[in-house]
């Protein structure tokens, strides 16, 4: 009988019984890591953009299974920090053309060639109506180029300086708008900023990253420009996660018939008087591919003029997990205790 109780005692001072509460408890291996602040960009209506809050900063986590859910693979805890990408030569005058671009590097670096890809397509896009000007330089002008402040990053194996040499035909045009925009006597300077944020907003799944790219720019006109894209990364696989990845089979027109509920509400919020029939023939609703992972559910995130006016900004519709359970699939739902 001593002999029993001595063994007893002596296992529920082990460190496999307290390594057993913690897993079964499942809140004593989670760590998060995040990069600076979601910092929404300037918009014209700021009540329509709800930051994702990242959480503590960290530079290590640890992968963590659940009983109650499907098993995860072993995954490397995720380790990244923001990266600026340094512009040099560029004019001193004081309407050039003011450029600032932020991506990020980990130890993932198919996640860092999703971002980059991201930023060099947004920038492109920026410029594609301006197919009238040339990205050549002028023999007598510095052309405006950028390298990476960290060219061999220290979380990654890939080299980011290949993202500032493939931006060169961007910047060089870029530069040459400046010059367009000079000769006509504009005294405003052209702007364009990128700022790449990573977080782990779900705190019981860890395994999920999601990058969010604010964007603006003023290229002349009225006003200026802003974007927000979101890149939702799955550690365990390596990929991307899209709405087909997360959405269980025969569930999408659920989820469809969900989001236009959300846009719905967010019309009668924005503009209570209008008429909605109305206000849907001057702006058709879909569903966008471009959505965030939140702690408070989905975040369908909207470009200007995709669902509304240029006031309202960059609008979201936000999609409860509450209402999610029997659309998405449980890997990418919050763990409830």
């Amino acid at each position: 009988m001593f002999g029993a109780m001595e063994w007893w005692c002596s296992f529920l001072c082990s460190p496999w019984y307290v390594y057993g509460l913690r897993s079964l408890k499942g809140t004593g291996l989670i760590a998060t890591v995040s990069l600076y602040g979601l910092v929404g960009c300037s918009q014209p209506s700021s009540s329509t953009v709800q930051d994702i809050k990242p959480k503590t900063v960290g530079t290590t986590s640890t992968a963590i299974t659940h009983s109650s859910t499907q098993q995860l693979s072993k995954y490397q805890p995720l380790r990244a920090r923001q990266e600026a990408l340094f512009l040099e030569n560029a004019c001193s005058e004081a309407n050039c053309a003011r450029v600032k671009i932020t991506t990020i590097s980990s130890n993932y670096p198919l996640l860092d060639e999703h971002v980059n890809a991201s930023i060099e397509r947004y920038l492109t896009q920026m410029l594609s109506g301006y197919d009238h000007v040339s990205d050549s330089v002028q023999p007598d002008r510095q052309p405006l180029t950028a390298k990476s402040t960290n060219p061999q990053s220290i979380y990654s194996s890939s080299d980011q300086s290949v993202l500032a040499t493939r931006l060169q035909p961007v910047l060089r045009k870029l530069q040459k708008l400046a010059d367009e925009n000079k000769a006509y006597g504009s005294s405003t300077p052209l702007s364009v900023s990128v700022e790449s944020n990573v977080s782990q907003t779900l705190v019981s799944r860890p395994h999920l990253a999601t990058v969010v790219i604010n964007s603006e720019n003023y290229l002349g006109g009225a006003h200026g420009s802003h974007d927000r894209q979101c890149i939702n990364f799955d550690l365990t696989t390596n990929k991307v996660v899209n709405l087909d990845t997360i959405i269980k089979s025969g569930q999408r027109k659920a989820f469809n018939d969900l989001a236009y509920q959300a846009f719905r509400q967010w019309v009668n919020e924005m503009q209570p008087d209008a008429d909605f029939a109305d206000y849907e023939k001057l702006w058709n609703f879909s569903v966008t591919d471009n959505f965030c992972l939140s702690e408070q559910g989905i975040v369908l995130q909207y470009s200007e003029y995709e669902i509304g006016p240029y006031a309202v900004g960059l609008p979201q519709l936000i999609l409860p997990y509450t209402q999610l359970t029997p659309i998405i699939k449980p890997e990418y739902l919050p763990i409830t205790r």
